[in-house]
């Protein structure tokens, strides 16, 4: 699989671009640079917008390449809306009680909704998502 992996990369240093653009967000908080947190945010956001048909395209993709990436995937995910929004909202309220407890309650929730997709994945019956996206949570946050 180590090879199998490499030999398509371009979804993933996508995922990873918004990886970084999260941690570019988590900085930016702590320095309390508020819009280019929303940037950078809007970075991981597009980020999980492209990678995912950019992977669809890719000929040629095994089941483990595919496997790999959509793992990838919601690890990126849980970094943007679980840790990143949450240090950005946190910070923002200037780490008091409240805002600590709307960080926690953003990373729980990620872990779930994410874990859920990884396990039940889309409806059956009609291929959607069931809930909001958490890169949505991202989004709708930024605005």
């Amino acid at each position: 699989m180590e090879g199998e992996v490499a030999d398509h990369p371009t979804a993933n240093l996508i995922t990873l671009a918004g990886i970084a653009c999260s941690v570019v967000a988590i900085t930016l908080a702590l320095r309390g640079q508020y819009p280019g947190c929303a940037v950078a945010l809007v970075g991981a956001f597009l980020a999980d917008v492209i990678d995912g048909p950019v992977a669809a395209r890719t000929s040629g993709r095994s089941a483990d390449q595919g496997a790999f990436g959509a793992n990838l995937d919601s690890l990126a995910d849980m970094v943007s809306a679980g840790a990143a929004l949450g240090v950005v909202v946190a910070s923002y309220g200037h780490f008091a009680a409240g805002y600590i407890v709307v960080a926690v309650v953003l990373a729980c929730a990620s872990a779930l909704r994410l874990s859920y997709f990884n396990v039940h994945g889309l409806d059956a019956d009609s291929r959607a998502y069931t809930g909001l996206p958490t890169d949505q949570v991202v989004l709708a946050v930024v605005t």
